[in-house]
């Protein structure tokens, strides 16, 4: 007796479909944060030269690559955005959306933290366990160098008509207050260092003691701000930039995006990114388009002291 062709019924009983049996795939989870970038650091040696500019534009930009689109990334590695989904692939990802969503998880569930902590990067590094004082003064020479390239790309970079712009707004101002927290407070202290010896007040916006909120009370609309803020970007800059924009006071924010939460609430905005050596990022660009932005300012004011100190080299 033939046995019953499938597709056919057997007394009034449907045939169950047949399933096909594969071996069951182990399902390999692809690294987030930290892990993956280790694991990017890794392979650079033996990369592609195509893939090796991807990795390096993305252990540069960890902090920030969450924000960019896959378009922008390929102008900027000199490729085609199927690349960078190929490059994505190679991690596990199914594309470069899932990639880049990796450092979101461990860099930025939290919008205050760091992608990835100091003690972490210089472990990822590989700069403390047993390394040489040579090993240690090549990578400080390293860094050097990275700093001079990025200075011609802040050079080629920074718009005459958004340095106008923010010249202007401060130029007009009654007061001039200042803002930056973590890594660009050392660029604001900079800038109130310089700016306090022009012929108008200067307000360096503190943080001790939660005391900030009391002195932005203080902004007036003929007022001026300098908000200076990097990604992941500080709510307390955010909060400042926001409530001198309530009150009528001309914002000019020093950012890394146009992307930034500071620049849709300014009045001027001056772009500046920084380079990124084995996970550390300088503050080069910053600290010199600060020095131009005082100059400028001190030019315009022939009457206050800064003009005679730039002269004869003071301000430094």
């Amino acid at each position: 007796m033939s046995s019953p062709s499938l597709g056919t019924e057997t007394a009034g009983t449907p045939i169950q479909p047949v399933k096909a049996t594969h071996a069951p795939r182990d399902h390999v989870k692809p690294p987030n944060g930290l892990l993956l970038f280790q694991r990017i650091q890794g392979d650079i040696p033996k990369l592609s030269r195509q893939f090796k500019a991807i990795a390096k534009y993305v252990l540069e930009r960890t902090e920030y690559i969450f924000r960019e689109r896959i378009h922008d990334v390929a102008v900027k590695c000199g490729t085609q955005p199927s690349a960078i989904v190929r490059f994505a692939k190679r991690y596990g990802f199914i594309g470069f959306h899932d990639f880049k969503l990796a450092f979101v998880v461990d860099g930025h569930a939290n919008h205050r933290n760091h992608t990835f902590e100091y003690r972490q990067r210089i472990t990822s590094a590989n700069l403390l366990p047993d390394a040489s004082v040579d090993q240690s003064t090549a990578a400080a020479f390293e860094f050097i160098d990275r700093a001079c390239e990025d200075i011609k790309l802040l050079q080629r970079d920074t718009n005459f008509s958004d340095m106008r712009d923010a010249v202007h707004a401060l130029a007009n101002a009654n007061v001039i207050w200042i803002i930056g927290a973590g890594r660009a407070f050392s660029v604001a202290s900079y800038l109130a260092y310089g700016l306090q010896n022009l012929d108008k007040p200067i307000q360096l916006i503190q943080f001790t003691g939660g005391m900030h909120s009391g002195q932005l009370r203080g902004i007036r609309p003929n007022d001026a701000m300098i908000a200076i803020s990097f990604a992941p970007y500080s709510d307390e800059t955010i909060f400042a930039t926001l409530a001198a924009k309530t009150v009528g006071a001309a914002v000019v924010c020093m950012t890394d995006s146009l992307s930034s939460p500071l620049v849709g609430e300014s009045t001027a905005h001056l772009l500046v990114q920084e380079g990124n050596v084995h996970g550390f990022r300088a503050v080069t660009n910053a600290i010199t388009l600060a020095q131009a932005l005082f100059l400028a300012l001190a030019f315009l004011s022939p009457g206050s002291h800064s003009t005679d100190q730039v002269h004869n080299g003071c301000i430094s």
